[in-house]
């Protein structure tokens, strides 16, 4: 199997994110088009905001297709509304209409958008444009990306039932970041001794955070960090009051359950935070290499919500004062034992631009070492209660000293151990120097091995298991000598089997644990201690401790130990969603240092998979009383594990018959890849009836099982139900729902208590008639110099609800006054509210009339509405809603695409290229050790320049980026660029930076290459 790394893209700005062009067999989505339905501007988007994606969608073959439908899968944090009723030209006809294509929403947030019973005709090489709106959550977080994948499915024009083709594209949809300033009371530099104000603020954008934190964290230099003030702007409603806290390094001001109102002035929607802090001394641990920049302070103010940080910042703050450099050396030895003596080497140089005062050396670590003195310039220095004073160090002049220890004679023997030095000195804190580790005789760390796999079965290294079998775990190792209270931990996390990343923790259920330490003759010694179990962020930990501070013989020897765990997987969310369990083990020794186990075990989590799907038969016509529907219920499994006992119920609207003699019921089991495909494909494939299944029958419900077969992996369970609807029922729109339950134990461990409910699937394939007022059309303005505006508006509802009066009720984002108008009898009269009452089938003629501001801003939007409620005679409530949106002109509007090419010989060259000609096209065959070219452009499209660029572009961290990348070209004019872009912590992100104004026409592009890492 191959493996591509995941590449995401985030551009920054006040621009478009468009969707990366895909070429694919039969449809593909070529070209995406972010911007505010509200506004007309392109992202990033503020929360709470309603984004029209324009969707580009073109025929890459040599023949004629029809699109069949659109997948939308949402992630969270985003809505797409009903294209058939959210005003805006989906269909791209100039016209805003109720469109043509069907929308069916999921209660999984995703959603399906079907062309026509037989599709959207394309010619080869055509294009065709849909628009949909996006709502985002007011919760998004700043600075965030939002996820939107769209599935392109079609089928060769006029063809018999086939399998589709389909085309995926990623969307990013980017939330607006938050804005920090980071200052201080002095820009020209600080002095040892001086105190620092620094001054950290966060304009947030609107949205929620759940969970706030504005921190500021500190270079070594800075200490005794005090909170001066903090303050939250007056449009940052928070449900808990603030907590400033300062803890080692960071002053932090944490703030949760805030909501902030976007339209408030930015002093309004701010978070500061000062703090005050003391000039001690320099950073720690810089050599020689380091000093020309020592007397650099860099401060961080980071924004968070929860653990993900959501935009940063860093000041660099000149630094004066004495800078000593300190190096250290231990003489060459085979090894020490308790009593040998220990000589280090010390030398300090003061490098900064004050003398060193008194300096004094420390020795830190007395548990293990003995403090005997240190010989400096030829004189004998002894060790006091204040360490040992050295003679004052001027600028730039170096002190060599001798410093004389001793390992005490019941040092611990530990892989860790060593001298522990620090320096003091006037106005400077003792500050420890980098540490030095003696050779010692050290002791091994666990080995973790898998005495008894039990019912597990191992598969290239991986023991695939079931929830709820159990195995034995054996963990054996060597304790180090001494006598101290210590632990073994059996660590567990759940870990995604395909991208290898962790879920979380791994609930592991234990029973009581076999632990036994010996010493080398075979006795047993210590007492055993607690055991118990801790769950963290992403391991869960079994922790059982043992106590040797009592062993009186072999206290200087190792000692063996030996634990046995009986382990079975729990019902966990995390194992269910990660599939791959790793088990690791550790032993504490005294309390401090930890040594991690042997190699991981990995146990394969193997479970069903079940999800329902219904397909209508009847596409979607309207069904009339008398008639006959059909209907598909599908339980699929989609696992490793078969689902026993599966207990499959249809869930039918009142309207269906199931009484009736024309009612007929089929159940079979099809493979799954027959069933991925729709309902023609499932209906006229060979499946194997169930001829002996048992139904059950209710006033509502068609049941079958629970007696059935288990539904093995790649299968499904299918229901085939016809019947008719009742003459009786009146009109109305009749959902469809599923339900399944299925035991998830094995055939040797039944459970009933193990069953579970899985989610029903919910469609709508019935559409009966019913009473439908129409009103309309809604529409988007464009305001340039015409202030007064009027609007026609009609509304109509149909013959057969009777008389009927309505009552309308305009509203206006921005505080149009608008006024109503009715047109009778070739008349235009105030409209006076729920007044007489209507004839069946009348309609009515209204005007809406506002008057603009006399100036309006850049961006200005208006977001008008008119409710209508109409109450017929028969007692019905009928309600509509007509949309208009008034808008200034925008005038900014920046695009960008990302292609890949592969090079498989990496050398930069794509002309070599087996089958890609040095054209970018989609790389899917590479392999690890292959290479990729990636390459960002962008383009001011708009009519006004941008001031500001940010491209940060997401990489794999199973890939390695090469030497000599990346590239920058930008023209006509270059931009000036404030930072390279290097692999950023765990996720890799990749950014450039870049400030001058970008005019209109202007285009750029980034480039860089990475190879494909070994799995």
């Amino acid at each position: 199997m191959t493996l591509l790394p995941r590449l995401g893209l985030a551009l920054i700005l006040c621009t478009v994110l468009p969707a990366l062009p895909r070429a694919a067999e039969g449809v593909s989505v070529a070209k995406t088009t972010l911007r505010t339905v509200e506004g007309d501007r392109a992202g990033p988007f503020a929360p709470g905001e309603t984004v029209a994606a324009t969707l580009l969608l073109r025929n890459g073959t040599d023949r004629a297709v029809a699109l069949r439908d659109l997948d939308l899968r949402l992630g969270m944090g985003l809505d797409a509304a009903d294209p058939a009723g959210d005003g805006l030209d989906n269909d791209g006809d100039g016209a805003v209409d109720e469109a043509d294509e069907a929308f069916d929403r999921r209660e999984d947030g995703a959603a399906a958008w079907r062309f026509g019973e037989g599709g959207l005709r394309l010619g080869p090489g055509e294009s065709v444009a849909r628009v949909l709106r996006l709502d985002i959550d007011a919760a998004a977080l700043p600075g965030s990306t939002l996820d939107l994948s769209v599935t392109a499915a079609s089928v060769p024009a006029g063809a018999r039932p086939t399998r589709p083709w389909k085309d995926e594209a990623a969307i990013p949809v980017a939330i607006s970041p938050a804005r920090l300033i980071l200052a201080s009371n002095e820009d020209t530099g600080f002095v040892i001794g001086d105190a620092a104000l620094l001054d950290g603020r966060a304009t947030l954008p609107g949205g929620t955070l759940p969970d706030g934190r504005l921190t500021l964290t500190l270079p070594p230099a800075m200490t005794d960090a005090r909170i001066g003030s903090y303050r939250i702007g007056a449009a940052v409603t928070c449900a808990r009051e603030p907590v400033p806290r300062v803890r080692d390094d960071e002053a932090s001001l944490a703030f949760g359950g805030c909501t902030v109102d976007p339209r408030a002035p930015a002093r309004d929607r701010t978070v500061q935070l000062s703090v005050s802090a003391a000039l001690v001394g320099a950073p720690e641990g810089a050599g020689h290499l380091a000093v020309a920049d020592w007397r650099t302070l860099s401060v961080y103010l980071g924004l968070w919500s929860g653990d993900d940080l959501l935009d940063g910042k860093v000041r660099d703050i000149p630094l004066y004062g004495p800078r000593p450099v300190v190096q250290m050396t231990l003489p060459r030895a085979d090894g020490y034992r308790p009593g040998d003596p220990v000589t280090v080497r010390v030398s300090v140089t003061n490098r900064g631009d004050r003398p060193l005062a008194a300096p004094r050396l420390l020795s830190t670590a007395g548990e293990t070492f003995l403090c005997e003195g240190a010989l400096v310039a030829g004189r004998e220095v002894p060790c006091g209660d204040e360490g040992m004073t050295l003679p004052d160090i001027a600028v730039d002049a170096t002190l060599e000293a001798t410093v004389r220890l001793r390992l005490r004679g019941d040092a611990l023997i530990d892989p860790e151990t060593g001298p522990r030095l620090a320096l003091a000195a006037k106005g400077l804190p003792p500050r420890a120097l980098p540490g030095l580790r003696l050779a010692m005789a050290l002791h091994d760390g666990p080995a973790l091995t898998v005495a008894d796999a039990g019912p597990w079965e191992k598969r290239d290294g991986v023991f695939a298991a079931t929830i709820g079998e159990r195995g034995t775990l054996r963990v054996t190792g060597t304790l180090p000598p001494g006598r101290y209270r210590g632990a073994i931990r059996l660590l567990a996390r759940s870990v995604d089997a395909r991208t290898g990343a962790p879920v979380g923790p791994a609930a592991l259920t234990l029973g009581a644990p076999d632990l036994s330490i010996t010493t080398p003759d075979g006795d047993e010694t210590g007492t055993l201690d607690r055991f118990d179990s801790r769950t963290g962020t992403l391991w869960s930990q079994h922790v059982v401790g043992f106590d040797l501070t009592g062993a009186t013989d072999a206290a200087d020897r190792n000692r063996r130990f030996r634990a046995d765990f009986d382990v079975s997987l729990a019902d966990d969310p995390a194992i269910v969603a990660g599939h791959l369990v790793e088990v690791a083990a550790e032993t504490v020794a005294y309390g401090r240092n930890a040594a991690p186990g042997g190699p991981w075990v990995e146990i394969l989590v193997r479970e069903p998979d079940l999800r329902l799907k219904i397909f209508s038969f009847d596409a979607d016509r309207i069904v009339q009383p008398g008639e006959t529907f059909g209907v598909l219920s599908l339980a699929c499994n989609y696992g490793d594990s078969p689902a026993h006992d599966p207990a499959l119920t249809l869930d039918t609207p009142e309207a269906v018959d199931l009484a009736s003699a024309d009612t007929a019921i089929r159940a079979f089991v099809v493979p799954l890849e027959i069933a991925r495909d729709g309902v023609p494909d499932v209906i006229d494939a060979a499946g194997e009836t169930l001829e002996d299944a048992a139904f059950e029958i209710g006033a509502r419900t068609v049941s079958l099982g629970p007696d059935t077969a288990p539904v093995a992996p790649e299968t499904c369970l299918a229901i085939a139900l016809r019947a008719p609807l009742r003459q009786d029922h009146p009109g109305e729109a009749a959902p469809l729902t599923d339900a399944l339950t299925v035991t998830e134990g094995y055939a040797s461990h039944p459970d009933a208590a193990r069953a579970r409910l899985y989610p029903g699937a919910r469609t709508a394939p019935l559409r009966f008639r019913m009473p439908v007022i129409a009103f309309g059309p809604s529409t988007t303005l464009q305001l340039g110099t015409v202030r007064r505006i009027a609007h026609p508006v009609t509304l109509t509802v149909p013959r057969g609800s009777g008389g009927f009066r309505v009552a309308l009720a305009p509203q206006s984002s921005t505080g149009l006054d608008w006024t109503l108008f009715e047109e009778r009898d070739g008349a235009v009269e105030p409209w006076l509210d729920n007044a007489r009452t209507y004839a069946p089938g009348e309609t009515l003629r209204l005007v809406m009339r506002a008057t603009a501001p006399d100036i309006l801003p850049l961006g200005w939007v208006d977001t008008s509405r008119l409710d209508a409620e109409v109450l017929t005679d028969g007692g019905q409530r009928l309600g509509t809603a007509l949309r208009l949106v008034l808008r200034a002109d925008t005038e900014r509007a920046i695009e960008t695409d990302k292609r890949i090419a592969l090079d498989r010989d990496c050398d930069g060259d794509l002309s070599d290229e087996r089958g890609q000609d040095g054209v970018f096209e989609p790389v899917k065959d590479a392999t690890p050790g292959d290479c990729i070219v990636v390459r960002i452009g962008f383009e001011n499209a708009g009519t006004r320049e941008v001031e500001r660029i940010l491209i940060r572009d997401v990489v794999s961290r199973r890939t390695t980026l090469l030497s000599g990348s990346p590239a920058v070209r930008i023209a006509p004019e270059p931009l000036d660029r404030v930072s390279e872009p290097a692999p950023d912590g765990e996720d890799g992100a990749l950014e450039w930076q870049f400030r001058g104004l970008f005019r209109p026409g202007a285009v750029g592009e980034v480039e860089y290459r990475l190879r494909l890492d070994p799995l």
